[in-house]
């Protein structure tokens, strides 16, 4: 019986394991990227096509990390220097000469902000999604209710609190104007400025995060949202058309996130050690664009 129990508490693929799979799959992706010149054309779309496997499971664990984070400051600051990080390595690889990058057929990764300030502009959109969307207003209803709370309130402090509170009522919709006109330009900043994956990522996270709420409303069961996660990444694909025959294995992770269970790890591990776990899958960022670098320089 206590192995049943075990089984079933210990079924699904955590936020770890998730995290394993995006990261391994990043790095195939890479190694086509940087041993191009080493490697046959087979072995190369083999990789790239990998490699669309981590994007999409990334930016679910990113909109997973918006929900539950305790500090969403540090949560972004954090990923913000990470990012920083990252972009820094790949500068360096430019400054180095990196030669292998122009005799690719594709864009040199350097001279683009690379996928975690991606993910950084996420995190901005959906703090101002939540306020657009799910922000609650003041209604009339409400207003009258506040009101009449108070019978012992004289009639002039009374129509004083209306005029307080309706005037709450426009500032919070000038806010709400305000959100959308940057949510606006944080899809003009991504492709103007050439961010990894542009305002794809944008589109794909809001999905990501109305179907996580909706599930946990109960609306639709986590099964249910491979569908429309399919619908839109293909939709996704053939808006930008870049490299149809690659990109359209981005729709591979929707079949591993509905395993999805919600925990962060299935492991029992103690606390310093899940918060090295977690800086450690930050570094690899940087780590593996300069490793692998390194390493296609050595060998060719």
């Amino acid at each position: 019986m206590e192995t049943k129990e075990n089984s079933l508490k210990h079924s699904g693929i955590s936020s770890f394991e998730l995290k394993l799979i995006a990261l391994i799959c990043m790095i195939i992706d890479h190694v086509g990227y940087y041993f191009v010149n080493s490697i046959s054309v087979n072995m190369y779309t083999a990789c790239r096509i990998i490699g669309r496997i981590s994007m999409p499971i990334f930016l679910f664990l990113i909109v997973q990390g918006y929900i539950h984070t305790r500090n969403f400051k540090k949560y972004i600051i954090r990923l913000l220097f990470f990012a920083c990080i990252t972009q820094f390595a790949l500068f360096l690889c430019e400054f180095i000469g990196i030669e292998v990058m122009q005799k690719i057929n594709t864009y040199n990764i350097c001279l683009s902000f690379n996928i975690l300030f991606s993910f950084v502009l996420c995190l901005f959109f959906l703090k101002l999604l939540d306020s657009v969307l799910f922000e609650k207003y003041f209604t009339k209803d409400s207003i009258e209710k506040k009101v009449k709370s108070d019978n012992n309130i004289k009639d002039k402090d009374r129509n004083e609190n209306i005029k307080k509170i309706k005037n709450k009522k426009v500032i919070k919709y000038i806010k709400r104007v305000i959100y959308i006109l940057l949510m606006i330009s944080i899809f003009f900043v991504m492709e103007t400025l050439d961010f990894d994956y542009g305002d794809s990522v944008i589109i794909l996270a809001s999905v990501m995060y109305i179907l996580e709420l909706a599930i946990e409303k109960g609306y639709i069961r986590r099964k249910g949202m491979i569908n429309l996660l399919i619908l839109v990444i293909i939709f996704l694909i053939l808006i930008r058309k870049d490299y149809f025959f690659i990109t359209i294995f981005s729709i591979l992770p929707a079949f591993i996130l509905i395993f999805y269970n919600g925990k962060l790890t299935n492991l029992e591990i103690n606390k310093k050690f899940d918060s090295t776990l977690k800086y450690s899958f930050y570094v690899m960022f940087p780590l593996q664009h300069f490793a692998l670098y390194m390493i296609s320089l050595i060998i060719r």
